[in-house]
């Protein structure tokens, strides 16, 4: 397009030469190819913060033990099996193993799954992931370069360098428009030439007839209007794209998201709300779901679980009393204990429950237990009762979103191949989340590198693969798919800028609609490049006639119509109103 550009430029100037006229022509082809060429720069500028933000979560210091002292030193100095203390509320630096000590860790940064884990002596922690209420004592089994935290880190840089861009069409059309383009006027210069070694004195009209020519070639053949069609084509997208709520970083993402075969979700917080809530209460013997709602929702008052949460939640929208309670004692991460009219009543981990009560309790809780597996195994329980009975079990799930199914069944119509969903959770509780979900596979319980490991495997057989997503631990997979797309409201800091497109509002229905748009965004591309080049191949064909004298009229023409017919047209998809 440079070389095009130049010719046409100096074209330009040697007709207003060569007829007294001013260089108009010339002037607005290099405002016009300045212009495009800022909109095309700023529509393919792309955020590279991803790996900066991840290394702001990473601590400083830590706590070690060593020879029965404690010690703060820099993370990067924690060497392998080194004794480390990390406090309630602290994030663990490396991947470690529980030696001393219970607590609750979550791990959603890191797996993807929504409950914090109870960690007790002999299980492993991982680095990156937030301690709960306990103190817990660990011992280093990587060092700060290889803990998982590291490795995302690691992993979200490779991705990024080994992206391939994809180049513009119009700069792969460029690479045989030009040479042909000149080539043509050339040959029409030199008619003169040709006629006279050939006899053609038919055609014979003088160098200066056909000097005119070739110059008038190289005005209408101006690629300013080609020039404009994909990046005003893109602009217009992306601006239609952001009244929806849906940030493209670049009109590269904007153009691939049209092209893609398959589609990879996350679980945790993309497909779900991310919500813990009650699906379920299943009373003990003589109870009833209101008063184990209500017990319950009178000991949790007091905490800012979001177990206890959703407890108090449910409780408040059926309008249940909730009780004053005394003595309340809580234990984080696992449950909480207080006095109802001086009876003791118990909410929290089946651990927690069975630490105060006698074994009459204990069977029951064995047989509501047993009775429930089938149902149960996906949820999360909490246990409500005395130290003498079970009042009943309430089971929590993080539901659906509700536009989830909709979604599936327009990536569906839309033509996509495959749909996937992964998720670190455990398979049963994945399995019994996404059952209502349209014609998907599922993956489950898989670390950052292993989903990794699947989008690399995915685009290796459809090219085009998206992964939408909202965590740390979803990082890598959105750096590595041709289109990674995040929940931009809900979703981390990392997510979003390791991403290509953001979802500012939280609704999945909008992955379809960026789909559309980038479809209709091709098409007016399609329909501008087309125009471009069917208008100058018809003025082209006017050049050996004769009789038609003022060829510059028609050349400008060309060139400032099609550039107007480009531009009016491209706006159509930005002029459209958002649903």
């Amino acid at each position: 397009m440079n070389t095009l550009m130049t010719i046409a430029i100096t074209g330009s100037f040697l007709l207003a030469i060569l007829y007294g006229e001013q260089p108009f022509e010339a002037a607005t082809v290099v405002c016009l190819f300045s212009i495009a060429s800022t909109i095309e720069t700023l529509s393919d500028r792309r955020s590279r913060k991803a790996i900066h933000a991840l290394m702001k979560q990473e601590l400083k210091q830590v706590l070690c033990v060593e020879n029965k002292t404690q010690t703060w030193i820099p993370v990067e100095a924690i060497a392998k099996d080194m004794l480390l203390l990390v406090r309630p509320g602290d994030q663990i630096p490396v991947d470690a193993v529980v030696v001393d000590g219970n607590s609750s860790v979550n791990e959603s940064a890191i797996t993807g799954e929504a409950i914090p884990r109870d960690k007790y002596p002999g299980n492993s922690v991982y680095g990156g992931s937030l301690n709960g209420e306990g103190t817990l004592r660990l011992r280093a089994s990587s060092t700060a370069g290889v803990s998982t935290l590291a490795k995302i880190i690691n992993l979200v840089d490779q991705a990024h360098e080994t992206r391939a861009p994809t180049q513009q069409l119009i700069d792969r059309f460029a690479s045989w428009y030009t040479p042909v383009v000149i080539a043509i006027a050339a040959l029409i210069s030199s008619m003169p030439l040709i006629i006279h070694l050939f006899g053609l004195t038919w055609l014979s009209s003088g160098w200066h007839f056909w000097i005119y020519r070739s110059l008038v070639t190289l005005v209408i053949a101006c690629p300013c209007a080609l020039v404009i069609s994909t990046p005003i084509s893109i602009i217009c997208g992306l601006t239609k794209a952001a009244r929806s709520g849906i940030l493209v970083k670049g009109g590269l993402h904007l153009e691939n998201a049209g092209r893609l075969k398959a589609i990879v979700f996350d679980k945790t917080g993309t497909l779900t709300t991310g919500t813990l809530n009650i699906e379920k209460i299943v009373p003990g013997p003589g109870e009833n779901e209101a008063n184990v709602l209500c017990l319950a929702a009178a000991v949790e008052q007091h905490s800012e679980h979001p177990l206890a949460q959703s407890i108090v939640r449910e409780a408040r929208s059926r309008n249940l009393e909730i009780p004053d309670v005394k003595d309340f004692v809580s234990k984080r991460g696992y449950g909480a204990r207080a006095l109802i009219d001086n009876q003791q009543i118990i909410v929290g981990h089946k651990n927690f429950f069975l630490s105060f009560c006698s074994s009459v309790p204990k069977k029951e809780l064995v047989s509501i237990l047993d009775n429930e597996i089938p149902d149960t195994e996906p949820y999360t329980t909490t246990i409500v009762g005395t130290p003498d009975k079970i009042i009943g079990i309430l089971f929590f799930t993080d539901p659906l979103r509700p536009e989830s199914e909709d979604t599936f069944n327009k990536l569906r119509q839309l033509g996509i191949e495959q749909i996937e969903v992964l998720t670190g959770d455990r398979y049963a509780a994945a399995e019994n989340i996404t059952a209502e979900l349209p014609s998907h596979s599922l993956k489950a319980e898989l670390l950052p590198d292993q989903k990794l490991q699947r989008i690399v495997q995915l685009q290796n057989r459809y090219q085009y693969v998206a992964m939408v997503g909202d965590g740390v631990n979803d990082a890598p997979a959105l750096a590595a798919a041709t289109i990674g797309i995040s929940m931009g409201n809900s979703g981390s800091d990392v997510a979003m800028e390791t991403s290509d497109i953001s979802l500012m509002t939280e609704n999945l229905c909008l992955v379809p609609d960026i789909i559309q748009l980038s479809r209709n965004t091709h098409r007016i591309i399609v329909q501008n490049i087309c125009w471009v080049l069917g208008l100058k191949l018809c003025c082209l064909a006017m050049i050996p006639i004769p009789t038609i004298g003022k060829l510059m009229w028609i050349a400008v023409l060309a060139d400032m119509g099609t550039s107007l017919v480009v531009i009016f047209n491209s706006l159509r998809l930005a002029a459209e109103k958002s649903d």
